[in-house]
Order: structure tokens, then C-alpha cells, then sequence
């Protein structure tokens, strides 16, 4: 999915948007696999979705695409300069 929805994957990868907080136990769970089946592994599970409210929030998403990552990214930068009184 990421070659054939991003022209330029390097881009993408580190950024704040494409990441979401996890147990290291839920990322090496999800490891490289495809959108829809780390959906999957994040988020279905016996105990429910991510203890995290900001990666819950990934869950409503139905693809990844670069625009998705620039707004999220856009939204978490928000947040942190809000939160942390940095204007």
C-alpha cells in the first residue's frame, strides 16, 4: 500500500502523523504490515482499543494516505503547542 499510495514513502515514515504511541509489545505486534491489518492489530484485541486516546483516534480512519498524515500532524502540533503553552 505504500508504494502504490505514496510517491515518496521516505517522506512519510518518521513523521509525527504516521506515528502513534503503543506498547512495545502492540508495535512489535503490528511490525511492517499494510494499514488495515495494523488496524487490526492495534485495536482489536481482548481488552478493547489502545489505552492511548490520540491513537484511538487513528482507528476512524478508513485509509492512510499522505493528506490523512499532514492533517493528523497538523492536529498533534496543535495539540502540543496548546498543551504545552508554546505560542
Amino acid at each position: 500500500m505504500w508504494s502504490t499510495s505514496f510517491a515518496n514513502p521516505e517522506k512519510y515514515v518518521h513523521k509525527l502523523g504516521n506515528l502513534v504511541l503503543l506498547t512495545r509489545r502492540k508495535n512489535a505486534q503490528a511490525s511492517n504490515f499494510e494499514f488495515p491489518k495494523k488496524k487490526t492489530s492495534y485495536f482489536q484485541s481482548s481488552k478493547g482499543v489502545s489505552t492511548f486516546a490520540i491513537t484511538s483516534q487513528v482507528i476512524q480512519e478508513d485509509v492512510w494516505t499522505p493528506n490523512i498524515i499532514e492533517k493528523r500532524q497538523q492536529k498533534l502540533i496543535n495539540l502540543l503547542v496548546e498543551t504545552w503553552n508554546l505560542k
